[in-house]
């Protein structure tokens, strides 16, 4: 792919329209101009008049496609293109043939809206210009402006036969112009799904060994490895996520150029969802020195109707861009990126990630949701990544109805906020209720540091208090009655344990949650009165969970952080051994990969190269699950899947549940796994956690 072609790469079948609608715009302007000048030679001005109002009138459709206003031109262009062919056609001398160019126009709307995403455009102004032809003839509207108006018909000064010899001629170059106009589109869109089938092809080919790599690691992890290959681990696992990232921005940008990017909405798990894709980037923030503050409007419903996966991968592209702009080695400031969640008041949901970073010029802002386009170079040779991260967010957003706006001062920070319509689905929280609890906050950072976190609070009913770290702890003016909760937060741990022994000796039986940003320290219930969560981000599960806890509103948690193969894990062990699980994969990397998992989890299993196999073995084999994967020769999974549970269904036999291994779980696979009887799926590359809890849910292991 040359790099005049890379800018094209991600036009959709709506861009193309919009193109070819300029285009041929633009054509009929030339013609119409033709015409008035050959009016004007032939003295005719009532001709000059009518050719000279068309040819400006589709000149203001040009101005407005040249302003954006893409959707308007079109369907400017479009009435206009009607209005005057009727005013033409009542006019017109008796005998003059204008109704000709209805032809080319009952054609138009399919040239100028697209199939895919614009088709009520379309059926509009298809019926729009039948009916508008249906009254002409019906009604008898040719040369009738005498007995409309009391207005004479324009007298021609060339003859009948020459006007019409004329306007076949126009006729017939605005259909030649259409039908190279069609094939123009038909070669584009051939064009993109052929690269859409490339990068498709392509991106499978490598994710396959990027996915049993990543599954290797993971063992590799398993192993006990030491701090030195611990942390070379993390580097490989990190490395590999990212490169996994860029082909998943490459396929998506090669589904919008074919128009076949998918938007599926299901029941969503807000909060997990947001908290997750502030855990997936701490790392990076970690490394990057940016703090990220994140605050969850307790307005969020629990669950919502609207694409998770694609809704995660907008938030993740945000928050990402955010991040790697605020570096402190980029900005040598303190970086802070403020991720918020909130819901409108008209009942959409809105997402905010604002940064303290190096901003954006103006120009850079003009182009920044084109494909492949980064920050000033400086910045970008220092950042990296593909540039397609922000175009493929606006699509997504667009796609679900949704808008982005953006706000940006150079070398003083960017915010963009996402506005999206969310359906609420009613679920009783999932949250100890934690109002009403008073909590005093000693805290050495700024204020705000945790405003975030106090505002969340705040909406949840906890009165909180804060105290400067300087402060005298005796002379507190705080009742010594009753329950009392602190929140310590310091860089310092030995200024934590001398809060916590002045606090202990003035008030009976506090409750300490103690914050730290410090990765290394042990989280959770560290004594029966102490909490330790993390910050940057502080997850809002956590702080109700601590307090939960703390306020003896939750039940005392026992540790269930064991190692896999900790004597406390034998019995499951034991049992595990004995059950029976098939594995259907073609590929032997993924079969290797997966045999590993099983087996530090405990569980043996029997293999098969692919859904035929598969379909055998449980026929002759008593299985209490089945792992799949989705695409394999001779019978894929979900051919199988359906195959076998006619079986069950025919034969009046137990369900065996069947899980799929898909690498596509977010972009449609999932709903053919349900369509095809499956039970769930997991999406690549597979994790030992996610595995083991999806085994428990069906084995009693």
């Amino acid at each position: 792919m040359s790099a005049s072609e890379l800018p094209n790469m991600i036009e959709t079948d709506r861009e193309r329209r919009v193109r070819i609608s300029q285009l041929a715009v633009q054509v009929i302007v030339i013609v119409a101009t033709c015409w008035a000048v050959m009016m004007i030679v032939l003295g005719d001005m009532a001709g000059f008049a009518i050719a000279g109002s068309v040819a400006g009138v589709y000149g203001l459709s040009l101005l407005l496609f040249l302003f954006r206003f893409d959707t308007i031109a079109r369907a400017f262009w479009l009435i206009n293109a009607i209005l005057t062919t009727v005013f033409g056609i009542i006019v017109s001398e008796h005998g003059t043939q204008v109704d000709l160019l209805f032809f080319p126009i009952l054609a138009l709307p399919f040239l100028a809206f697209s199939w895919k995403t614009e088709r009520s455009y379309l059926y509009g102004f298809m019926a729009y210009s039948a009916i508008a032809w249906a009254c002409v003839i019906y009604f008898d509207l040719a040369s009738s402006s005498e007995r409309l108006f009391g207005i004479p018909p324009v007298q021609n000064l060339l003859s009948t036969e020459i006007i019409n010899f004329l306007l076949m001629g126009t006729m017939a170059v605005l259909l030649v112009a259409e039908l190279a106009y069609f094939s123009i589109l038909a070669r584009a869109e051939e064009a993109a799904n052929a690269k859409g089938d490339f990068l498709a092809n392509m991106s499978h080919e490598i994710r396959t060994p990027m996915t049993g790599m990543v599954g290797m690691i993971e063992v590799m992890e398993t192993l006990r490895p030491t701090q030195e290959q611990q942390r070379v681990l993390g580097i490989i696992r990190n490395s590999a996520f990212s490169l996994l990232r860029i082909i998943d921005d490459i396929l998506d940008a090669s589904k919008i150029d074919a128009g076949k990017l998918e938007i599926s909405r299901s029941k969503t798990d807000m909060r997990a969802t947001i908290e997750g894709v502030a855990l997936t980037l701490q790392h990076m923030a970690d490394d990057l020195g940016v703090k990220i503050h994140l605050f969850i409007d307790p307005k969020v419903p629990e669950f919502g109707m609207i694409d998770g996966g694609r809704l995660r991968q907008v938030m993740l592209n945000l928050l990402s861009n955010a991040v790697k702009y605020s570096a402190h080695d980029l900005t040598e400031r303190d970086s802070h990126v403020r991720f918020s969640v909130s819901m409108t008041s008209t009942g959409q949901m809105r997402i905010d990630v604002k940064d303290n970073g190096i901003g954006m010029s103006q120009e850079v802002q003009k182009n920044l949701f084109e494909p492949f386009m980064q920050d000033e170079p400086v910045a970008t040779r220092r950042v990296g990544g593909t540039g397609l991260g922000l175009v493929i967010s606006l699509h997504l957003v667009n796609r679900m109805d949704g808008r982005i706006q953006l706000i940006s001062d150079q070398d003083v920070g960017t915010e963009v906020s996402v506005f999206l319509p969310l359906e609420t689905l009613r679920a009783p929280s999932n949250l100890v209720d934690i109002s009403g609890l008073f909590v005093d906050w000693i805290a050495d950072e700024t204020a705000d540091e945790h405003e975030e976190i106090k505002r969340y609070l705040t909406a949840q009913g906890v009165d909180v208090q804060t105290h400067d770290a300087e402060c005298d702890l005796y002379a507190l003016n705080i009742p010594t009655k009753g329950q009392k909760i602190f929140v310590l937060s310091s860089g310092s741990p030995d200024r934590i344990v001398g809060w916590q022994e002045q606090l202990r000796e003035r008030f009976e039986n506090p409750g300490f949650l103690m914050m730290t940003a410090n990765r290394a320290e042990r989280l959770g219930m560290l004594q029966d009165d102490v909490f330790r969560t993390q910050l940057f981000p502080a997850l809002p599960t956590e702080l109700h969970r601590a307090f939960g806890l703390l306020a003896g509103r939750l039940k005392t948690e026992n540790s269930t952080d064991l190692p896999v193969n900790s004597d406390q894990t034998q019995p499951d062990m034991r049992v595990r051994g004995e059950k029976k699980i098939l594995f259907v994969e073609d590929n032997e990397i993924n079969r290797i990969v997966m045999l590993k998992q099983l087996e530090i989890l405990g569980f043996n299993a029997d293999i098969a190269r692919n859904g035929q196999e598969g379909l055998t073995m449980w026929q002759e084999g008593d299985y209490d699950v089945i792992l799949s994967d989705c695409h394999m020769p001779v019978l894929d999974g979900f051919e199988m899947s359906r195959a076998l549970r006619d079986i069950e269904q025919a034969e009046f036999m137990n369900r065996t549940p069947i899980i799929a291994i898909t690498a596509n779980a977010l972009k449609g696979d999932a709903d053919k796994c349900f369509a095809s009887g499956m039970d769930d799926y997991i999406a690549k590359p597979v994790e030992i956690k996610t595995l083991e809890q999806k085994l428990r849910m069906f084995l009693d292991a």
